[in-house]
């Protein structure tokens, strides 16, 4: 049987996640002891993240946002 994924330490990065499926999953992780950030296009669903979570704005369909998405992430977990 293959560890849970779901462990203190890890992180996970959720598209989607302000709502919810994705807030569902992003709350467990974040129970769990992740690191979550979750990334989402609505602002006002984001604006109301529990302060653990790292937010960002971004629609999937833009290739740019998903480069935005990349920085964001390597400057959050740098080193991690």
């Amino acid at each position: 049987m293959a560890p849970s994924p779901f462990q203190k330490g890890n992180t996970a990065v959720i598209t989607g996640g302000a709502s919810g499926i994705g807030l569902a999953l992003a709350q467990k992780c974040l129970a769990s002891g992740m690191k979550v950030l979750v990334a989402d296009y609505n602002d006002e669903l984001l604006s109301k993240m529990d302060s653990a979570i790292i937010s960002a704005k971004m629609d999937v369909g833009k290739l740019e946002d998903w480069a935005a998405l990349k920085t964001k992430i390597d400057n959050e977990f740098d080193g991690e």
